[in-house]
């Protein structure tokens, strides 16, 4: 899209008038001889009307300077050059950012929508890990009921980085998270317990 041509050369005036508003000729003779580009950038610096006298001071002949072309028929004409792609794509075009602040918000929507489906805090998560897993309540469960749940909790642990040591595993080291690490200091010492002097679990880890 060439947003340097003027816009008598990309659109007819019949263009600018849509959903029953009316489109002058002399809001026509306004705004044909400037392109999109100096359109948003007039627009965005407020001096449109001053740039029309400039292009085309015969304008000003009918009608006094300040009935050139309105707030509302400015903005109608940046949202139509907008939707036909001859905006400056840009902070210029306001209608970009409003596009930009639309997507922004359906993320956000998006996000909060699939933070709601499952209400849950890491608290919860923790506490159901620790409960399954480290107290051993796992192994109540009838077999293929302990292999789904052990499944579950690791999906949920590697979302807090929580490492599940199985029995023949030894503790490696902290992640740098609090609670995972609190965890993983529990399980350490579970281990020593089973542990002589010897052994390379009872290190001192910085």
């Amino acid at each position: 899209m060439n947003i340097n041509k003027p816009i008598k050369d990309i659109f007819q005036k019949r263009k600018f008038c849509y959903e029953g508003n009316r489109f002058d000729n002399h809001k026509w003779n306004c705004i044909k001889n400037i392109t999109p580009k100096e359109f948003f950038e007039h627009c965005h610096s407020g001096t449109l009307r001053q740039h029309i006298l400039h292009t085309n001071p015969n304008v000003a002949i009918k009608q006094p300077t300040n009935g050139l072309i309105g707030f509302h028929s400015g903005m109608k004409v940046t949202h139509i050059l907008h939707e036909s792609g001859y905006c400056t794509k840009d902070f210029m075009c306001i209608w970009c950012e409003f596009d930009k602040e639309e997507i922004q918000k359906k993320k956000v929507y998006n996000t909060e929508i699939r933070k709601q489906l499952n209400k849950v805090s890491k608290d919860e998560v923790i506490d159901a890990i620790d409960y399954f897993w480290t107290d051993g309540f796992i192994e109540e469960l009838k077999s293929d009921q302990r292999h789904y749940v052990k499944i579950l909790l690791k999906a949920a642990a590697n979302k807090y980085r929580i490492k599940l040591y199985d029995e023949n595993d030894r503790f490696v080291g902290y992640t740098g998270d609090r609670d995972t690490d609190a965890l993983l200091e529990d399980e350490r010492k579970n281990q020593d317990l089973d542990c002589d002097e010897s052994c390379a679990c009872n290190d001192t880890y910085e």
